[in-house]
């Protein structure tokens, strides 16, 4: 195993939004509830926590090995998560979080890179022409 894909779902009555996710997986009533995973671009398996299922040892062990690359859409709260979840803090490295990955690729945080010499408001105009063309293509 290389690579595992990860996605879970939690609960605690601590709000995320006012906290942060340090306090929120701290809290008592934290609890994990369905651990989705993937291993090597394979099928997609979820474990159903709340009907007492456990997450296969194996992946439990990857969770800690540096050299599997663990990769989830917010891999800061999925690690936080699973630390409180494992008992112990897992390190950050080895994972990768697609969620910055695709801040990266956003086109109105790039709209400096269309700007010409001839341009005077070149920012904001061309800026405001692609995320109209993005939003109107997901629309499709």
């Amino acid at each position: 195993m290389k690579q595992i894909s990860i996605d879970i779902e939690t609960y605690s009555s601590t709000n995320l939004n006012q906290t942060g996710v340090y306090r929120y997986a701290d809290s008592d009533d934290f609890k994990l509830l369905l651990f989705g995973y993937a291993t090597d671009f394979g099928p997609v398996k979820v474990v159903d926590l709340t009907q007492g299922e456990k997450i296969p040892q194996q992946i439990v062990e990857a969770l800690d090995d540096p050299t599997i690359i663990k990769s989830a859409f917010n891999a800061q709260f999925e690690r936080v998560c699973l630390s409180r979840f494992v008992g112990h803090c897992l390190k950050p490295v080895g994972w990768h979080c697609s969620r910055v990955w695709s801040a990266t690729l956003i086109v109105t945080r790039r709209g400096y890179c269309f700007r010409t010499p001839s341009s005077k408001d070149y920012g904001w105009k061309r800026t405001r022409a692609l995320l109209l063309y993005s939003l109107q293509a997901n629309q499709i």
